[in-house]
This record gives C-alpha cells, sequence and structure tokens, in this order.
C-alpha cells in the first residue's frame, strides 16, 4: 500500500512533473523490489529470533492457538510501529496527493464550463475516499480493535481488508470510462443503440404509412 501511495503521489502530487518517456518497467521493478524487499528483511529478522537461542526474545509464533504473534512487545515492534510508520507517511503522501489533485482541477476549471459546487464537491469528497482507501487507511482500524478489545470489530477489520481488492475494483474499474472502453472492445457502442433504435422508429413509421 506504500508503494502504490507513493506512485499516486509521484504521478498527482503537488510536485509531479510531466516525464518525457516511458520509464514504467523501471518503476514498476523498483516498487516491487521496495514492497517485497522490506518486509523480507522484517520477516527474516523475526525469523531467525525466533529459531535462533542467541536472544531472550521469543516471538510465539502460532502459539496458544493464535495464527499470529502472540508475544505483545513483539508483536508491537515488529507489526505495530512498521505499520504505524507507514500509515504516517501515507498520510503525508495523500495530503500532498489531494493538494496536487486540487491545484490541477482549479487550472482545469478555468478552461472548463463552470459546474455546480455540490457536484464538484461530492466528486472529490468520492475520489478522496477512494485514494484513503487504496493508500490503505483503513489498517487504522487494526489499533482501534486492539485497544477498544471488542471481537467484533475484528470481524468488521478482517472482512474489510480481506475485500481491499473488490472495493478496489468497484471504485477504479467500473467507472464511466472503464465501462466505455469495455463496450467498446465488445462492439457496443452507443452510436449503434442510438442507430438501431431511430432504424426501428423510421421502419415502423413507414409500415403505418403504408398501411393507410
Amino acid at each position: 500500500m506504500n508503494a502504490l501511495a507513493i506512485d499516486l503521489n509521484r504521478t498527482f502530487g503537488s510536485h509531479a512533473k510531466f516525464r518525457v518517456g516511458n520509464k514504467s518497467q523501471i518503476f514498476y521493478i523498483w516498487y516491487s523490489l521496495y514492497a517485497w524487499g522490506i518486509p523480507a528483511l522484517i520477516v527474516g529478522a523475526c525469523l531467525v529470533i525466533d529459531l535462533c537461542d542467541c536472544t531472550n526474545l521469543h516471538l510465539n509464533y502460532g502459539n496458544d492457538g493464535l495464527c499470529w504473534l502472540s508475544s505483545g512487545n513483539v508483536n508491537l515492534f515488529a507489526f505495530g510501529v512498521p505499520l504505524a510508520a507507514l500509515l504516517f507517511l501515507n498520510a503525508i503522501l495523500f495530503t500532498d496527493t489531494v493538494v496536487g489533485i486540487r491545484l490541477t482541477k482549479k487550472a482545469a476549471e478555468k478552461a472548463l464550463k463552470e459546474r455546480p459546487a455540490l457536484a464538484k464537491a461530492k466528486e472529490e469528497l468520492s475520489l478522496y475516499i477512494k485514494l484513503s482507501g487504496v493508500m490503505g487507511f483503513t489498517w487504522i482500524l487494526a489499533f482501534v480493535c486492539e485497544y477498544a478489545n471488542i471481537p467484533e470489530l475484528w470481524y468488521i477489520f478482517t472482512a474489510i481488508n480481506s475485500l481491499q481488492g473488490v472495493f478496489i475494483l468497484l471504485a477504479f474499474g467500473f467507472n464511466k470510462r472503464i465501462i466505455a472502453m469495455w463496450k467498446e472492445k465488445l462492439g457496443v457502442r452507443p452510436d449503434d443503440v442510438t442507430s438501431s433504435t431511430a432504424d426501428t422508429k423510421s421502419t415502423n413509421t413507414g409500415n403505418t404509412m403504408v398501411k393507410k
């Protein structure tokens, strides 16, 4: 989620610049190394600590009927602290991305017809909610669940984060532009529908006139 937040900020942030050339593959490699490498280092360090007898730390992974880090302090430092750091960084990136999007929208509004303020506010709010979900802010609920100690909240948290891919699909894969692209790919075009409807009406009118 942090790699995606970085990419979104690089593209839409307030300091984003127009880039000539296609470097998406290079950035994808760097993002992959970052997104897989950092967690691998953390998990590898935890694995060494758990398996060796060189320290007094015990992760107690998978004990007490819990498929997780059952040691409170280890759970805090191996998972809670990195997660909190990423959420804090994502919050900064999210803020800068929102600023960049607003600056772009203001520049575009000067050249386009003025839209109602309420419609613009709804559109922006919807976009920011989608971005917050993509950037992983639903994980804030994990800290709420931990300190609230309400079992039902864990079910909600697990369901929301398990279905994050579905939410992203619904938010970004079912917008008007994507639907129009799929219709064009499948050969279903609005012009064809309009033309077919007009031809049907014309045929019906002609048949009526002939009968008369």
